[in-house]
């Protein structure tokens, strides 16, 4: 039960942080980062290519970098 408050916890101090910074490192494992999407157009099915595309708009999405030390150690 302690360890579940401290992750949750630990959450959601790494959601404001990404809020207000936009990045957040999380010593020895890497760091969080907001990242932005460019538009794209997708196929609606890949395996039916003729039922058409749609667009995908910009937008932004969080993306966790592994540190250079843990790729390291985990080799």
């Amino acid at each position: 039960k302690d360890v579940e408050m401290a992750l949750v916890g630990f959450a959601d101090f790494i959601k404001e942080a990404i809020k207000t910074d936009g990045e957040i490192p999380v010593l020895g494992l890497g760091k969080f980062k907001v990242v932005e999407t460019a538009k794209k157009e997708v196929f609606v099915n890949p395996m039916k290519q003729e039922l058409g595309r749609k667009i995908l708009p910009a937008s932004q999405k969080v993306k966790f970098m592994v540190s250079k030390e843990f790729k390291e150690m985990v080799k």
